[in-house]
């Protein structure tokens, strides 16, 4: 069991950086520094679980409760959502079309792969192998949420906030 778990934290740590060249680009660390902390953060979730896989029992991860994975899929959701919206309006129409298919991902690895809930017998070393795939779909997930932010945050720094001030000061006298 402890090999399976193994197995799915080092092929998400893998995977990861795949996932991560194909939607920001490794070559946009050079551009957006930032964007390192997307790529970094899941690695070290990812490898922090790995580490603890040697000391969980099939006992201890059978008893991980589906209500708390529940959450966490409620939270990464609506943090997209939020995100969207917030993308929105802070860069308007055009830069958030850019950005949505970022959201959107997030959007179907919750739908295709978290929120299934296969019935399998309690204590199974499948029904562990498979929360920790989806613990490591949530992770990716966090990871995207993280680089949408993060360049969110690069872009509204390199707008030019004293023209738009001046242009709304300008509009009220």
């Amino acid at each position: 069991m402890q090999l399976n778990q193994a197995t799915i934290w080092m092929l998400g740590i893998l995977l990861w950086i795949v996932i991560f060249d194909q939607l920001y680009g490794l070559q946009m660390i050079n551009k957006i520094p930032m964007l390192a902390i997307a790529l970094a953060w899941p690695v070290a979730l990812l490898a922090f679980e790995l580490y603890l896989t040697s000391h969980q029992t099939l006992r201890n991860e059978s008893k991980r409760s589906r209500g708390t994975m529940q959450m966490e899929i409620s939270a990464v959701s609506g943090l997209a959502f939020a995100l969207g919206g917030v993308l929105m309006t802070n860069l308007g129409k055009a830069f958030g079309k850019t950005v949505y298919p970022l959201l959107s991902v997030v959007i179907l690895i919750c739908l295709l792969f978290i929120i299934p809930n296969p019935s399998t017998q309690f204590g199974s070393s499948t029904g562990a192998a498979i929360q920790t795939f989806q613990k490591v779909c949530i992770v990716h997930c966090i990871g995207i949420l993280i680089g949408a932010v993060l360049v969110n945050l690069d872009l509204t720094r390199s707008l030019d906030w004293k023209a738009a001030h001046s242009a709304f000061s300008m509009a009220d006298e």
